[in-house]
């Protein structure tokens, strides 16, 4: 059944929703660094109780913002609680793993990784070390879009998915906390 424009064009802008996120990432760090006095906003923001710790975890999860963001938690950690800021910006972290892993899951619907991921992607082993490489990745301050694809390749789940990357985002900020605090 052929597709309407209106069809078409919510299709074309849900899958365009991680790219935006991500590009959002690469500007707001340039204007951090870019424009004076941004960077007391900033630190103002993850110390500013759950709404920043959300905040703070969701930019953990970027890539391109993991760097400010760790600093962030430090700086945080030193007015919150650690397991405070693990929690709530656990939360905030799954929630952007989420949207990765939504895109990752729809662009390898696509024929052409339908058949590398029949071929390759078919073992248990395979499977098993991209779950587990993938689970590091999310846990460590490196970029979560990372992670988050290496389990949305392996089949994992949705409902494991959800509960593995909010606990393996809050041990990493949760690590990070506790050592600075």
């Amino acid at each position: 059944m052929p597709e309407t424009t209106e069809q078409l064009r919510k299709s074309t802008l849900r899958n365009q929703l991680p790219l935006v996120l991500f590009i959002f990432g690469i500007v707001f760090v340039v204007f951090v660094l870019i424009v004076p006095g941004l960077r007391t906003i900033v630190f103002g923001i993850a110390e500013s109780g759950p709404l920043g710790s959300f905040v703070t975890g969701m930019l953990y999860a970027i890539g391109f913002t993991a760097p400010l963001a760790t600093a962030m938690v430090v700086d945080a950690a030193q007015v919150t609680p650690p397991w405070v800021l693990a929690l709530i910006g656990g939360l905030g972290a799954m929630m952007y793993d989420l949207l990765i892993l939504a895109f990752v899951r729809r662009t390898t619907k696509q024929p052409l990784f339908e058949k590398v991921r029949e071929r390759f992607l078919g073992r248990r082993s395979i499977t098993w070390t991209l779950t587990g490489i993938g689970a590091i990745v999310i846990a460590s301050p490196l970029p979560d879009e990372l992670g988050s694809g290496l389990l949305g390749l392996s089949n994992l789940p949705q409902k494991y998915f959800i509960p593995l990357a909010f606990v393996l985002n809050g041990l990493g900020i949760f690590v990070i906390a506790s050592i600075a605090a």
